[in-house]
Formats: C-alpha cells, structure tokens, sequence
C-alpha cells in the first residue's frame, strides 16, 4: 500500500473520506444490532487507516509533483476530485493534529459518550472531504458538514451560548460561500476550481468573506470565545484544523479570480497585517489559557495570508502545516501536571513566535523594514502573552507525554526535510550578515518576552470561568455588513 501507482491514487482518494464514514455506519449498525458501543474502537481505527492512506498519498506526490484531476463520471457538472502539492501540506496538517489527539489519549477524554464519537466520525468526514475536494459542490457540503458537527460538539461541554455565536457566524460564513458558488455558476455555469476559467470578481468578494469570516480574521473575533468553550481534544482540532480551511479557500476559490485586481489583493494584506498585531495584543493581555491559544491560531493564521498574498504559497502552507503541530500539543498540555508539559509548551511558545532555530524563523516574510517591524512586534507580544503560562491543572498527562513530545519533535523535523523538498532554504545564507542579524534579533526578542512574562504570570487564570460571549455579537455582524460593502467599493474603483 505504500508505493502506489496513479490508478491507485485515485482510488485512495475516492475512499478517504470515506473511511470514518464507514466506521460511523459500523458503530451505529453494531450499536442497533447487538446493542454494543464500539465508537471507541471505531474513532481510533480510523485515525490510523487514514493516517496510513495519507502516508501513501504523501510518498507518490513527494514523488511525483504534480496535480491530479478527476471527475467521478463523465457527465457535465460531474463531482470532481482534485489533489496537487500544495494539498499535501493541508493532508499533513490533518494527519498530524488527529494522530497527536490519538496518542495523548484525549479522543476518549474529550469525547465521552457514543454520541459525541459519532459526530467526531461525521467531523473527520467533513475535514477529510474538503482535503480531496475538486469542486464547488463537494467543498460546500463537506464544509457544511464540519461546521455542523463543530456546533454540536462545543455545545456537548454545556457552552451553549459559544456554541450558537460558532452556528451564527458558521452560518454567515455559509451564506456568503453559497452566493459566490451561485454567483460564479451563473456568470460561468462551472462549479469546479478555478484555474481553467475566468471567475467574477462578485463572487471572489463572497468568498473573500466567508472564508475571512472562517479564520476569524480581524475584524471577526468570534473565535476566542468559541474555540476556548471546548473541550481540550476538540478545541485542538479546531485551532489546528478547522481555522485553517478559510486559507484552504482563500487559495482555491478567491485568489484565482483576483490575480489582475491588485487593488482588493492590497486591501486583504492590510487586513490581514492588521489581524496580526490585533490577535497578538490579545494574547498578550489576555488572562485565560484556551482564550490566549485560540487568539494565537489567529495570529498564526494571519502570517500565513500575509505570505500567500505576498505569492509565497510554500512558505504559506508549510507555516499552517507547522501550527498544526505545535497548536494541537499546546492545547493538550495546557493545563497538564506531568514535568514535560512545561518543556512542550515552551517549545510551542518558541515556534509560534518564530524565532531560531523553530522552523517559523525561516518562513516569515521579509520585504521591507516597516513590514518587519510589524512581525518583530507580534512575535514579541505572543512570546510576551503565552510564557506567562506554567501548565499545570487538573488534567493529567502522564504515560502518553513522552509520546506526545516524541511525536512533536518527529513531526517537525520530518515537515522540514519534506518543505526542503519546495523551499530552499539555502537561499536565506546568501545574504550571511543578514541571516546573523536575524537570528540576533531572534534571540533578543526570546529574551526580553521571557522577562516582560515572568512578570505577569500572576495574572493567568488556569480555571474557566463561566461567560457570556454573545455580548459583541451584534457589533460583529455589523462589520460583517460594513466589510461586504467596503469590497464592493473596492470593486467599483
């Protein structure tokens, strides 16, 4: 199963999302028939057969770049699925946040009953449907799917409130992805990709929106109060997972269409500059540990649209791949008492503030000083913000922690090896003074967050307490309505 042929390929990608579907179709029919709950079993065979399927499918495109098309019946308008390089990084961000959750245990703590495994099986299916989705359509209903069962399951914690803002904005983010397919089949009459067409730029702008409004993206900041309302294993899927689709789209369904519009490509490379100092300041000041992650995944997540609109899509992908990992054992140690969880969770703090030698250092972008400026000060405020955390907690991590700090370190390293692959790396060295001045810096802004940190740790409240966070809700879908019309403006310029 490990070297494939294309023919082969194929097939794999047929069946993929499919695997979870079939283990929750299993469980219920067991459940029903004989009156036995094999959910437990069921979820974690099919992390594993996927994570053995996703091996297959990274060693034949590692092998073989390139970019497979194909429409499952030859009829007009037929499902399609698609695959090509720059999905590897997505597969890998997958892979890597459900086979971290599997080896820490957390599939079985975070998910307690039948019901909630279910609905984990219906989430995997949705997450690993938009990966091998080549269609408008098929994204649409897989993305309905993932978002749908995310509702339910933060609100399987008892946060209803959370759980209904994620369904609102869900939904909003829905209705602005559905009336760009609409708009674009009724301008072109195609529902695959772009690539081989011409998309109206309406279109582009709704699906600008909705996948912003995906990635919480200033200024939609609904997701600290969301995600944070989760139990740990969920809540690590949804940072490390979940957030990132809206880049997923940023690239395949908006970018083609506003490659000659460089005035809103400007417009969402300020935001996104924005997004990223926004976020970072309120890591920095805020006092809840799950709020101060999840605030971080937006941080994350906007340096990766800073890179894709500056055209580096390799830097941009690996950067999502690379947060996965260091996202998803952050949250799991968060709030742990084993003695390597402080270990892990600093090593996190250090990759999500890029400095050297974490792999971020070397995918940050860098134009100009004042842009460089912006992203010394955001690594600044998230080292600054999250070192104030020392784990601990009434969770205990403690025969699968070596695991999980083997898996972070095999992980990483390997995403290097395969990003070398892309990415020279090399080309950085050419400029040597500047390399060293880079990495000085790096080490300068270490030190000074550590202190400044060292500080405030008084302020961390490692217990959650009870909100209520629909008190911005209107005010969020008001900028809603005012940042649709801001790009029809844009438009008409």
């Amino acid at each position: 199963m490990i070297f494939m042929n294309r023919a082969e390929i194929i097939d794999l990608l047929i069946i993929y999302p499919f695997i979870p579907a079939g283990m929750m179709l299993f469980t219920l029919f067991c459940k029903t028939v004989f009156k036995k709950d094999i959910s437990i079993f069921t979820t974690n065979l099919s992390v594993i057969v996927q994570y053995f399927m996703g091996g297959s499918i990274f060693l034949f495109f590692f092998n073989n770049p390139s970019k497979l098309v194909f429409p499952l019946n030859g009829f007009f308008g037929s499902i399609t699925l698609m695959f090509d390089t720059y999905k590897l990084f997505f597969l890998a961000a997958y892979m890597a946040t459900t086979s971290i959750v599997l080896i820490s245990g957390h599939i079985n703590e975070s998910f307690r009953n039948y019901q909630e495994r279910i609905l984990l099986l219906l989430f995997f299916t949705g997450c690993s449907g938009i990966i091998v989705s080549g269609d408008m359509f098929n994204f649409f209903v897989y993305y309905e799917l993932m978002i749908i069962c995310a509702y339910v399951l933060i609100g399987s914690n008892k946060k209803y409130s959370a759980s209904l803002k994620y369904m609102i904005f869900g939904a909003l983010s829905s209705i602005f992805l559905l009336s760009g397919i609409i708009v674009n089949y009724l301008y072109t009459g195609m529902l695959s990709f772009p690539g081989d067409y011409s998309m109206p730029v309406l279109a582009c702008i709704f699906f600008i929106l909705s996948f912003m409004l995906k990635s919480a993206i200033f200024p939609f900041s609904w997701v600290s109060t969301c995600h944070s309302a989760a139990r740990v294993g969920f809540s690590a899927m949804l940072s490390s997972f979940t957030l990132i689709t809206g880049i997923f789209g940023l690239y395949y369904l908006a970018l083609p269409g506003l490659r000659s519009n460089g005035m809103i490509l400007n417009d969402i490379l300020i935001i996104a500059y924005l997004s990223s100092l926004i976020s970072a300041w309120n890591v920095f000041k805020a006092v809840k540990i799950k709020k101060m992650i999840a605030w971080s995944s937006v941080y994350a997540v906007s340096n990766a649209i800073i890179l894709l609109m500056h055209g580096q899509i390799f830097y941009s992908f690996v950067y999502i791949s690379a947060h996965s990992i260091y996202k998803t054992v952050m949250f799991l140690v968060c709030r742990t008492d084993h003695r390597l969880s402080k270990v892990l969770f600093n090593l996190c703090v250090m990759t999500a503030g890029g400095v050297f030698p974490f792999m971020i250092f070397l995918l940050k972008a860098h134009h100009n000083v004042f842009e460089e400026s912006l992203l010394i000060i955001g690594s600044f405020l998230v080292m600054a913000g999250l070192f104030r955390v020392v784990p601990k907690g009434d969770v205990r991590l403690t025969d699968n922690a070596t695991w999980v700090f083997l898996m972070f370190l095999i992980l990483n390293i390997s995403l290097f090896f395969f990003s070398t692959r892309f990415i020279d790396f090399k080309a950085q060295l050419v400029d040597y003074n500047s390399f060293i001045s880079r990495i000085y810096i790096s080490f300068v802004i270490l030190g000074v967050s550590w202190l400044t940190a060292k500080n405030r740790r008084a302020q961390v409240l490692y217990k959650e307490t009870k909100e209520f966070p629909m008190r911005s809700l209107n005010r969020e879908l008001a900028v809603s309505i005012i940042m649709f019309l801001i790009l029809i403006l844009t438009f008409g310029r």
